[in-house]
């Protein structure tokens, strides 16, 4: 099951409400040293941390970094698998009738 806690404060307290078993990875979509703060606080292993904007926090906290940044996955691996999936999907028909 995935849950999206969206927050304005830097505090896990809200995520651990909804979340009391402990959080399995994270996506951080804000980049601010506070948001990988907690992401890295709440998730024990951080190699299931993602970061598409704070690339210099996340690089010290060593959590995974995506986007176009020396050093970050540009996401060819992730946009390949896709295309592979997408690829065997069987193709919907329609039928149309006059």
């Amino acid at each position: 099951m995935s849950t999206w806690v969206g927050r304005r404060t830097a505090s896990s307290a809200p995520v651990r409400a909804v979340a009391p078993e402990g959080v399995h990875a994270a996506a951080d979509l804000v980049g601010t040293e506070e948001a990988v703060d907690v992401s890295v606080e709440l998730v024990p292993d951080r190699s299931r941390i993602a970061s598409i904007a704070g690339h210099e926090r996340g690089a010290r906290a060593g959590i995974k970094l995506l986007g176009g940044v020396p050093g970050a996955d540009p996401g060819t691996e992730i946009r390949r698998a896709a295309r592979l999936h997408s690829s065997h999907k069987p193709r919907q028909q329609t039928a149309c009738a006059s």
